[in-house]
């Protein structure tokens, strides 16, 4: 028995190696191995050998072709998140189920109200306090350590207003500056706003400060207040290209001033204006890609790099002004009013802001009214309607697809067509949507509850559930805050209802 387990082992290594096994142990012929029927005795060892053998290559074939399919799928999120990264509104990559990383009840929500951020992703934001003293502050969003703060006006600057209103105090801003955003130019100055009974009073300030800081430290790189010109109300700043633009008004005019990094005018213009109880003399400037928009209450402007009007359009003083790359949108209540620098372009609707937009549908415009969400491109020609009305006034373009709530599903719309891709139920898309590029973020309910409890992570290329986490802080609604994920709530027990901001990493 020994000797015929030794014959079998020696026969398996001989059939590995391709030699004709002999006669069975015994010395007998197997069954349907005669002499004559064409197959030699060991062929069964062969056989098995041969199937063997082709099993193994198929398994390693289904094992490659599956690591390449999988290497695919990683690569299409790699280059999807790639092509949205650094974009306004997209998030830093969020690789799993987040939590609360800190909270803070500042009624004053400083981590909302942070206007830059640097290379090194500190959060940059104004101070201003009851004695007229405005600094520059940076900050760790993940844990609120201050990295630097820089004080632009002292201590006893504030100016005496008569208590007969709600005084306002103007909060400063700082922009990003350089071609590696390694500068911020920050403004700031002491003038007052008193809120009355439906009026609004302007105190033009008697100090201003303009100037460039280095991000990494908040060294003072250069002083350009100088060159900011006369004391205006309603101070407001934007960055163009390499110019510094400012805008303000005083008696009745709205006055732009672009300046070069050395504080050099570049050009000055002015527009009169009209001043009004309940919005005083506004002037309010932002940047899109090529112009700046300059909107007071009477019109909508865009100025180019030489300080030339490119467009305008009349308005009203209630109108509220947005912008995207390439143009400018005045809501107003007859409508969306699109301002590009080549034409003006009127859609019937409310605007449906683009929190992201990554490009894949170029000039695509969204509206909504009581017939569905419309499509315009470019030419303001109608592109498509799809109905029912979005369930908020902002959407998501990702990839070619417009992602919108629709009731308590988020939907997934092709952006040329409007025909529906996919769409993930059981959400609260009303309370704000997120993405990094590879993940969709949105707030949903706990099981058989209506209120956000449970963060949920959505795959961008077709809506199926990746992950979910519950929340272990009340929360109203989620947004992206210069790439990090920020929720808020707002607490009764605090007089008045504070709001109370989490960051979630």
């Amino acid at each position: 028995m020994a000797r015929g387990d030794a014959r079998r082992d020696v026969e398996l290594v001989e059939d590995d190696e391709g030699v004709t096994g002999g006669a069975p142990p015994g010395g007998g012929s197997q069954p349907g191995t005669a002499a004559g029927d064409g197959e030699p005795a060991g062929a069964p060892h062969r056989t098995r050998r041969r199937l063997l053998v082709a099993g193994a290559v198929l398994l390693g074939l289904a094992v490659v072709f599956g690591v390449v399919a999988q290497g695919v799928v990683t690569s299409r999120e790699r280059a999807r998140m790639a092509a949205v990264a650094g974009l306004p509104g997209v998030l830093n990559p969020v690789d799993g189920p987040v939590s609360a990383l800190r909270s803070d009840a500042d009624a004053d929500a400083e981590l909302l109200r942070a206007s830059a951020r640097t290379p090194d992703g500190l959060f940059v934001a104004s101070r201003e306090t009851v004695d007229g003293t405005a600094s520059v502050v940076a900050f760790d969003p993940a844990d609120g350590a201050v990295a630097w703060e820089v004080e632009l006006i002292g201590p006893g600057s504030a100016l005496d207003v008569l208590p007969d209103g709600e005084v306002v105090r103007s909060h400063g801003s700082c922009e990003t500056y350089g071609t590696e955003r390694e500068l911020l130019v920050c403004l700031a100055d002491n003038g007052v706003n008193v809120v009355g009974r439906g009026t609004l009073a302007q105190i033009l300030p008697t100090e201003t400060r303009l100037v460039v800081l280095d991000a990494r430290d908040g060294a003072v790189v250069n002083d350009l207040s100088s060159a900011a010109g006369e004391p205006l109300a309603s101070r407001s700043i934007a960055v163009l290209a390499d110019l510094v633009v400012l805008a303000g008004t005083g008696e009745s005019t709205a006055r732009v001033r672009a300046l070069a990094a050395d504080g050099t005018v570049a050009w000055q213009t002015s527009f009169p204006t009209t001043t009004t109880t309940a919005y005083g003399a506004r002037a309010e400037l932002r940047a899109t890609s090529d112009a700046v928009a300059l909107l007071t209450p009477d019109a909508l402007r865009l100025l180019d790099e030489a300080g030339e009007t490119r467009q305008q359009v009349e308005l009203t003083s209630d109108t509220r002004m947005e912008v995207a790359p390439g143009y400018a949108v005045a809501d107003t209540p007859q409508g969306t009013v699109v301002v590009r620098p080549d034409g003006i372009q009127r859609a019937p609707g409310t605007w449906v802001r683009l929190t992201v937009d990554d490009g894949s549908a170029p000039g695509l415009v969204l509206t909504s009214d009581e017939r569905g969400l419309h499509a315009w491109d470019v030419d303001g020609r109608a592109l498509w309607t799809a109905v029912p009305t979005p369930t908020a006034y902002s959407a998501v373009l990702l990839d070619g697809r417009v992602l919108i709530g629709n009731g308590t599903a988020l939907d997934a719309l092709d952006a040329g067509t409007g025909e529906r891709m996919w769409s993930a139920p059981g959400l609260l898309p009303q309370s704000g949507t997120a993405t990094d590029g590879r993940y969709v973020l949105v707030l949903a309910p706990g099981p058989g509850g209506s209120t956000p409890d449970v963060l949920v992570a959505l795959d961008a290329a077709d809506g199926q559930r990746a992950w979910a986490v519950d929340l272990t802080e009340p929360v109203s609604s989620i947004l992206p805050v210069h790439g990090v994920l920020v929720a808020y709530s707002f607490d009764g027990s605090q007089d008045g209802g504070g709001l109370v901001t989490y960051v979630l990493g």
